[in-house]
């Protein structure tokens, strides 16, 4: 800063005045050397908002130069403080869950915070009903109300360990306009600016003490045109808020009953103390005598007013009514005003005062022009100003190439001039790139993108961290972080089988070839097909001896199951079909889970369920070797045929009904002439086994004579 010997001085630009006042350091504190008040010549502000820059630049000329005079110096700087009439405020929740309990670290909570404030920014945009240039707000800080871990408060959430942090805050703004119109007349002046703040924070600098931040107070800065509203508790300024009346509201009522120019009222106002009737020339050019009284009754009814609609919006922005109320400006002094305030929120009347300039611990003098309690402000800028000497509150840092103001209550950081530059913090950070969702025989599926490559921050041309402070005319360099590539996937990518896997099938002698059913959208795809974002893929393979059975119509539905029959049979181990079907895969039985590979055969058999050891016989599962025979020509395969048979140590019969568990031995008797015959059904009576003979491979036998392996039977009569 370029103050002179440590002074500072401090313009208040009001709705009706301008006051400038020069701040030295004294023992205790500070001492007022030089002030100067001005009125406006003309109605150059409404609501403490600048209308006419140009007339407002001339007037604070001539102010400056009275100041400049009395010092018997130039002036390079001044701390000045925007107008609360249309700070905004939005408060905010913000939580980060973290995949596992980690030490929370300054970067966390920064983040956290950070995007408590995007998010509160958002929030003002969406519940705002004004047009979009009106709408760029300029961030101005933000004040944390609570932390949490886990749910459970915290005074800290540094070096926590959490899952879960949690953080409330009330963040400020202003409209990017109010703070531009300002800076512009300081600019025209061509001082720089060495401490900006809002009149609120100004005014509690100077009569709230920070220890009494941890009550619940509400101060009122009533002026000409606004009435500013700040609320403390819990050792922090929790809401801010802005009446849109003020001390002009009794000024123009004065001026409207008696048909009065405005500064004629104006000066009737403030000389109400001084007699008990006033001599003015009305705007008809008619000489007129004005009662005190009336002015009185006049001036109590608009108090009431004020009042009202002060106390409404402390008890919203408090919900509820504060421990007390601390008055200053020159609209307080309104006749009635804080008694009217105090009956409105319940409050005693002791509860209710007014402060003024010689109530001020940390500041010696007065300014000569205004009362007591109106140089409150502008005393509150000089003593803000110099308190934070130390800190860069304000300054213009460029982001890539743009010029970007910062107005802060604290050491702006990188982060703060990314914010104000409406950049997404978030967009450091790589990101992923699209992701496919599809579903996949009605599930849900999903393919992540590619995760893209971080961005980077950098400070005068070396690269930084967001925490990083950042002083006036730094440059600053953000390049956002890039998205990684969108996921890509064919169709055959996504799925966990084969979907060119073909199996035969021979059913009822007729040989079919099957193949998965693949589907997309219930349209016929194939596993090349790119997938798209929102496909329904409908995907039936070919894994097992069940889904091949499921995708013939020929089998009805009736047949399939699931009952299985595990026995050993010799010491061999069987798992057989408990259902009408049989399946043979590539020549040999399996049960319906029977898992398949590509160009394996089917064989479906529908002979019925295997329950009894005959079953076993008739369907091959006997451990024993067929006997193939010819019979006068034909050809014969006898199966093994049982001689006896245990179950479990026991002798069955071969109608024995078969249980999983069961241990089956089987022994087998050897096949003769005579038995061949008799398993063929071929009878023949007593009298024609005595006329018939029985040759075997050319050689005349009797029918007792044992069969062998590719044995030609001929029987002759």
């Amino acid at each position: 800063m370029s103050e002179h010997n440590g002074e500072i001085f401090a313009l208040d630009i009001g709705t009706r005045t301008l006051v400038g006042t020069v701040l030295e350091e004294a023992e205790e504190g500070y001492r007022v050397r030089e002030s100067e008040v001005i009125p406006h010549q003309q109605r150059t502000m409404f609501d403490g908002q600048i209308h006419d820059i140009s007339q407002v630049t001339s007037e604070l000329e001539r102010l400056v130069g009275k100041v400049e005079n009395s010092l018997g110096r130039e002036i390079e700087s001044a701390a000045v403080a925007a107008a609360g009439r249309s700070l905004e405020t939005a408060a905010c929740t913000r939580e980060i869950e973290y995949s596992a309990k980690r030490k929370l670290t300054e970067a966390d909570v920064s983040s956290l915070e950070y995007s408590a404030v995007e998010k509160a920014r958002e929030k003002l945009r969406e519940n705002g009903d004004k047009s979009e240039a009106e709408m760029e707000y300029h961030f101005v800080g933000y004040t944390v109300k609570e932390y949490r871990v886990d749910g459970i408060f915290v005074t800290e959430l540094l070096h926590q360990q959490a899952s879960r942090a949690e953080v409330d805050i009330i963040a400020t703004f202003l409209p990017r306009i109010v703070v531009d119109s300002l800076l512009s007349v300081i600019d025209n002046l061509d001082l720089d600016i060495s401490a900006l703040t809002l009149e609120p924070i100004a005014a509690a600098e100077a009569v709230v003490p920070r220890n009494m931040y941890n009550f619940n107070l509400a101060l009122v800065d009533i002026g000409a045109g606004t009435a500013d509203i700040a609320i403390t508790e819990g050792g922090a300024m929790k809401a801010y808020g802005m009446v849109p009346i003020a001390g002009d509201e009794v000024t123009e009522a004065i001026a409207d009953e008696f048909l009065l120019d405005y500064h004629s009222a104006e000066e009737i106002k403030c000389q109400l103390e001084a007699g008990e009737s006033f001599q003015v020339k009305d705007a008809l050019g008619n000489n007129i005598e004005v009662d005190c009284e009336k002015i009185k009754e006049i001036a109590e009814q608009r108090a009431e007013e004020m009042a009202l609609m002060i106390g409404e919006e402390i008890a919203r922005l408090n919900s509820g009514t504060p421990r007390a109320v601390i008055c200053i400006g020159g609209g307080s002094l309104t006749p009635g005003f804080t008694r009217t305030l105090a009956d409105y929120l319940d409050l005693d009347s002791s509860r209710v005062g007014i402060r003024e300039a010689d109530d001020l611990e940390s500041v010696e003098g007065e300014i000569e022009g205004l009362a007591g309690a109106q140089m409150i402000t502008p005393l509150g800028i000089g003593v803000y100003a110099a308190r934070r000497r130390e800190a860069s509150v304000f300054s213009r840092v460029r982001v890539n190439a743009e010029e970007v103001t910062l107005f802060s209550i604290q050491q702006p950081r990188v982060e703060d001039a990314l914010l104000q530059a409406s950049v997404d913090l978030d967009s450091i950070s790589p990101r992923p790139g699209h992701g496919l969702t599809y579903t996949l025989n009605g599930e849900l599926q999903s393919i992540p993108g590619e995760m893209g490559s971080p961005g980077r921050v950098e400070l005068n041309g070396e690269e930084v961290d967001m925490e990083a402070e950042v002083s006036a005319d730094d440059e600053i360099e953000f390049v956002p972080g890039e998205r990684g590539q969108d996921a890509a996937a064919r169709v055959g990518e996504v799925l966990a089988d084969d979907p060119d896997k073909k199996v035969e099938v021979i059913l009822d002698g007729e040989k079919k070839e099957l193949e998965p059913v693949l589907k997309v959208d219930d349209r016929p795809a194939g596993p090349e097909k790119m997938l798209e974002d929102g496909d329904e893929i409908e995907f039936r393979p070919l894994k097992t001896a069940a889904d091949v059975m499921e995708m013939l119509p020929e089998v009805p539905e009736k047949k399939f199951g699931s009952k299985t029959l595990e026995i050993t049979v010799n010491g061999r181990e069987l798992i057989l079909p408990g259902d009408e079907l049989l399946v043979y895969k590539n020549g040999s039985p399996v049960g319906r889970q029977a898992e398949l590979e590509d160009g394996d055969r089917l064989k479906i058999d529908s002979s019925g369920p295997i329950e009894t050891i005959k079953d076993l016989a008739e369907n091959n599962f006997l451990p024993g070797d067929s006997l193939e025979v010819s019979l006068n020509g034909k050809e014969l395969e006898i199966p093994p045929l049982p001689e006896t048979i245990s179950v479990n140590g026991s002798e069955v019969s071969d109608d024995y009904q078969l249980e999983s568990g069961d241990e089956v031995e089987i022994s087998f008797r050897g096949m003769t002439a005579g038995g061949l015959l008799e398993y063929i059904n071929y009878g023949l009576s007593d009298r024609m086994k005595e006329e018939a003979s029985v040759y075997i491979d050319g050689e005349k036998r009797s029918f007792s004579a044992e069969l062998s392996e590719g044995d030609e039977i001929t029987l002759k009569f």
